[in-house]
């Protein structure tokens, strides 16, 4: 008897946490309105005031071989532009926090197109973009790494940068 009381016992603990952690999925779904992930505030503010703000296009096959100097990660560079800011800066920032808000799952490849580089007193934030797996990889020189989920939606814009500034893209 005591080891079916036990059995019960195990069994409502276990039913009550599983309750717990729909209701908390539920209501995290339904409020995703309050819950949508952005640009941390320390990274959106350090990419909004960088004094030098370097905008990339980047070939999708890793050099890891090589280990080209002319390369951002080990993605090597095809073509880069500087961002002035203002309204174009604010622009892609716009974009990529949109994207990271409305970020909606991940494939499992990882072949960035396009890259920032930021600076400002001293510190440096690098970010890797891959649209067509929905994630971006960044980091500063301070040793912080942040990973995100976006959507693809800003892919057009940082396209359209590049375009205009005559950087080509990847061919595929």
């Amino acid at each position: 008897m005591k080891t079916l009381r036990e059995g019960i016992s195990v069994f409502l603990v276990l039913a009550g946490l599983a309750t717990a952690h729909f209701a908390f999925v539920f209501s995290a779904e339904t409020n995703s309105a309050e819950a949508k992930p952005h640009l941390p505030s320390e990274v959106k503010t350090l990419l909004q005031n960088a004094d030098e703000f370097t905008f990339y296009s980047l070939n999708p096959e890793p050099d890891f071989k090589h280990k080209s100097t002319n390369a951002l990660g080990s993605y090597p560079i095809l073509g880069q532009t500087r961002i002035r800011a203002g309204a174009e800066r604010n622009r892609l920032l716009d974009a990529l926090d949109n994207g990271i808000a409305n970020g909606n799952g991940i494939a499992k490849c990882f072949d960035p197109r396009h890259g920032i580089s930021a600076k400002k007193d001293g510190e440096t934030i690098e970010c890797l973009i891959c649209f067509e797996c929905r994630q971006i990889r960044a980091w500063s020189n301070k040793g912080t790494k942040w990973e995100f989920v976006t959507s693809d939606e800003p892919a057009a814009i940082f396209n359209r940068v590049l375009k205009k500034a005559r950087v080509p893209l990847p061919k595929n």
